[in-house]
């Protein structure tokens, strides 16, 4: 059995099972023996390329989905759009919220504060 993945999160490794599954590919899963929350994904050498691809885009998938729903919790107070930037200017940033990350808003100039939601800026 080759090594193809770590893996730290439970969803994760129900995902990848279930695209194995979809591919008839065999695998074993195994708790890390050096971390007990990891688990570690192995599989026969004929199918190693196959499900190091598959792994491949299953990360892809997940880190595009991550950006997005971190991209859909914010949106601008002003106009209700969710095209927003981050600011980078750390004392601006400082000094408006003291905490927070601010967004600047794409769509209509506004700068919306992460964590400040109904603010009126």
């Amino acid at each position: 059995m080759k090594h193809v993945a770590t893996y730290f999160h439970p969803r994760n490794m129900t995902l990848i099972e279930g695209t194995l599954c979809e591919y008839e590919i065999p695998y074993i899963l195994q708790r890390g023996e050096e971390d007990l929350d990891t688990t570690e994904l192995y599989v026969p050498p004929e199918y190693y390329e196959t499900a190091c691809e598959l792994a491949e885009r299953l990360e892809e998938f997940l880190a595009e989905k991550m950006q997005e729903d971190e991209k859909s919790k914010r949106e601008c107070v002003n106009c209700k759009s969710t095209d927003l930037r981050p600011l980078s200017n750390l004392n601006y940033e400082k000094s408006i919220t003291g905490l927070a990350m601010v967004f600047k808003c794409n769509k209509c100039g506004h700068a919306n504060p992460d964590s400040w939601s109904g603010l009126d800026w």
